[in-house]
C-alpha cells in the first residue's frame, strides 16, 4: 500500500477534489507495474539532486496521482 498527501491549490482545486475519490485502488496490471518504478525513480531524483530533478520528481508525483484515476473517469 502506498499513500501520501497532495496539495492542490488554485481556482480549480475544489472541482478536482470533488472528482477524486478518497482512496484509489489500482486494478490495471500495467498501472500496478509502473508504480514501483515511478516511486523508485522519484526517490532517486530526491536522494541524488541534479538540475531539473525536483521537476522530474514533481511530474512523477502528478503521474502517480492521476494515472490510476483514469480508470475511474473512463467509460470503458
Amino acid at each position: 500500500m502506498v499513500g501520501g498527501p497532495f496539495a492542490l491549490t488554485g481556482n480549480h482545486a475544489s472541482i478536482l477534489f470533488r472528482l477524486l475519490p478518497p482512496i484509489v485502488q489500482i486494478r490495471k496490471e500495467s498501472d500496478k507495474a509502473a508504480m514501483p518504478w515511478s516511486l523508485e525513480r522519484m526517490m532517486q531524483e530526491l536522494r541524488e539532486p541534479q538540475p531539473g530533478g525536483f521537476l522530474v520528481a514533481q511530474q512523477l508525483a502528478y503521474m502517480m496521482l492521476f494515472r490510476p484515476c483514469g480508470s475511474i473517469w473512463r467509460k470503458d
